[in-house]
């Protein structure tokens, strides 16, 4: 039929008009790739550049080393007859633990007491005893110096859990002590009633500089 036939050949083109339409659409919608510029790799000696940079010192451009790192090193001279090189350690200069018996009454009259001490090389730990009263605020620790108290640090202790008022420090004194320096220390118990302090019958905690 003829009718028929002309609606099959309407019906195409439409589709192919639809199909075009559709690709037009897509082609719009795709991201252009864009044109990426070509590598070229270029060596120095084709330019007529150098290969290497030289850079020459002069005696007056040596590193300078300040007086006081040559005086310490030059303080350590060669001992033919020693086998290890020479280690600086610290050294306490007081007799520590007290007796047993004694913490009591030294509690009883300072409220505060060094208990004990240890020393490794150049750490310094150790624990304090106090005596509670009745008090809120309780802050213990431990104020040293390495310079003759011309500055000082204040070390926080922590408590114990052991229910008998210790509590425990830790120090760390700093490597380039010169020889013939010392770390003094005294340990302080602040509370609501005052500051208390135990620094050694007023001579303070010493630890003196020793070379083993």
């Amino acid at each position: 039929r003829c009718s028929d036939a002309t609606e099959k050949q309407t019906q195409n083109g439409d589709d192919e008009r639809d199909g075009d339409l559709k690709d037009r659409r897509r082609a719009k919608s795709l991201a252009e790739c864009p044109d990426r510029a070509a590598k070229r790799v270029q060596f120095a000696d084709t330019l007529g550049l150098d290969l290497e940079d030289v850079v020459h010192f002069s005696a007056a451009e040596d590193p300078r080393v300040p007086p006081k790192a040559l005086n310490r090193l030059q303080s350590y001279p060669p001992d033919p007859g020693r086998q290890s090189p020479t280690v600086a350690r610290l050294v306490p200069t007081f007799a520590v633990p007290a007796e047993p018996r004694d913490m009591p009454s030294l509690l009883r009259d300072r409220r505060v007491a060094l208990e004990r001490v240890a020393v490794s090389g150049f750490d310094v730990t150790g624990t304090v005893r106090t005596l509670k009263g009745d008090t809120v605020r309780e802050e213990v620790g431990v104020r040293y110096t390495f310079n003759a108290w011309r500055t000082c640090v204040d070390a926080q202790a922590a408590r114990v859990a052991d229910g008998a008022g210790r509590f425990t420090f830790t120090l760390c004194a700093p490597p380039y002590l010169e020889r013939g320096s010392s770390v003094q220390f005294a340990v302080f118990y602040r509370t609501d009633q005052g500051d208390f302090w135990d620094n050694n019958m007023g001579q303070n905690y010493v630890l003196r500089l020793d070379y083993a």
